[in-house]
């Protein structure tokens, strides 16, 4: 038995090694000339290289050895989702892609002459109006907001009203098409001011509540559509940027956080690093705890909830979800490893519905993401461009949750899907490419 366990740990650090390899192969093979580091399954692998990797480390005490049963179940989750993306790939090889600069050149062509300019304006102005009428009521309801309450790190979690507070969460739905006109409408002086002050107002009211969630998704999907629509996305550019955003969602987590929990971090995680390094604890158990978490859970877990985790947003979007929690007396986060909350994607898949919920959602996942990505790089449109700068998002975060199951993600795709399909369109589409559209 002995020889046994010193075998699988010493074939766990080769797959550890190997996961690092392919994440620097991917990275770099993205940086090329040519390469597109933001394709579905190229970004996939290198965040998922760099989180095996760092999890095999087991730098924490919490960590522990994984049962063979849960690394199939773990790899059977990633392996579906690069799968769907190397179908879509197969489906599509024969036609050839456009390069990154010929997307970009067409996507602001359409910005500039499929888009009525009028329509978006108005239609950012009375999204923004709506967010800013639901934020103001929920703040005379609550009496103030959590940066400036004498516990912000408890109200943070319980600030909102039932109804209104979609509304609020909508302001990622302002900023998101607030930026696309930026990027890619006319160039109209007076209203782009306006736009830009809208953009401001949104950060600015938005950064009391202390959400860094909705900062962080955001964030990429804004990385992405910059990076789609304009050549400013570089290394020399990206990296001051990111700096900076980085240390604006550390500000959000000091203000939030009790000051014993900011002290003792290091020694809380139980860290086999050296206490000087003690800065690097906590970013290393967000990006690690993620998967511990999933491990420790598919071994106990007992029973599923056929989809009560899946199409949460549906249930908060009717009103049952908490009903429904207390009803059937569902722990959402089941097996916690000293507190951290989170899990990876596929995690309420199998909570869900076991091996069969991981082997095709997934799979189902990659389908779509690859699809959007294609269709962007074969017949682009702005709509394919905002749904899979999304879909950016997800794939970044899937290490350590699944926006697809949140109502405050889902609900925002559906109103830029729908200002895109029905509000701003002056013409339609030219014909696309049957492969991908479907012709």
């Amino acid at each position: 038995m002995p020889q046994s366990g010193l075998s699988f740990g010493v074939f766990m650090t080769v797959v550890a090694i190997l996961a690092l390899g392919a994440a620097l192969v991917l990275f770099a093979t993205g940086l090329r000339k040519g390469g597109d580091f933001f394709s579905p399954a190229r970004l996939f692998g290198t965040v998922w290289g760099v989180a095996i990797f760092l999890t095999e480390l087991k730098l924490s005490g919490f960590q522990h050895t994984w049962t063979f049963y849960s690394w199939i179940i773990f790899a059977m989750g990633i392996l579906a989702f690069l799968l769907g993306s190397f179908i879509v790939y197969v489906i599509v090889m024969r036609h050839p892609l456009l390069s990154l600069n010929e997307v970009r050149a067409r996507l602001q062509d359409q910005g500039k002459t499929r888009i009525n300019e009028r329509s978006f304006f108005r239609v950012i102005v009375i999204l923004f109006a709506a967010y800013v009428g639901a934020f103001a009521t929920e703040t005379v309801i609550e009496g103030t907001v959590p940066l400036f309450s004498p516990r912000p790190d408890l109200l943070r979690t319980s600030f909102g009203v039932f109804g209104l507070h979609l509304i609020v969460n909508a302001v990622m739905g302002v900023l998101l098409l607030a930026v696309e006109y930026l990027l890619v409408a006319p160039r109209v002086g007076k209203r782009k001011m306006i736009v830009g002050l809208i953009i401001l107002v949104c950060l600015g009211s938005y950064f009391t509540l202390l959400q860094r969630y909705t900062f962080v998704v955001i964030g990429l999907i804004v990385l992405a559509m910059a990076y789609f629509t304009t050549r400013r996305v570089r290394p020399l550019t990206v990296v001051p940027v990111v700096g900076m955003f980085v240390t604006g969602m550390f500000w959000i987590n000091f203000i939030r956080s009790a000051r014993y929990i900011r002290e003792y971090i290091y020694y809380t995680s139980r860290m086999k690093f050296s206490r000087e390094l003690w800065i690097l604890a906590e970013p290393y158990m967000y990006v690690t705890m993620n998967l511990e978490n999933f491990a420790r859970g598919v071994d106990r877990l007992d029973h599923f909830t056929y989809g009560y985790l899946t199409f949460d947003w549906i249930l908060a979007l009717a009103g049952l979800k908490h009903w429904m929690e207390e009803y059937f007396g569902i722990v959402r986060l089941p097996y916690l490893i000293s507190g951290y909350n989170t899990f990876t994607f596929h995690w309420l898949y199998y909570y869900d519905f076991g091996p069969i919920g991981v082997a095709i959602l997934p799979l189902l996942t990659g389908l779509v993401v690859a699809w959007w990505y294609y269709r962007l790089r074969i017949a682009p449109d702005l709509l394919t461009m905002m749904l899979y700068c999304c879909s950016v998002a997800v794939i970044v975060l899937s290490f350590i949750m699944n926006p697809l199951s949140r109502l405050d993600f889902v609900s925002n795709i559906l109103i830029i899907w729908f200002v895109h399909r029905f509000l701003i369109n002056r013409a339609r589409p030219a014909p696309q490419s049957p492969a991908i559209a479907g012709r």
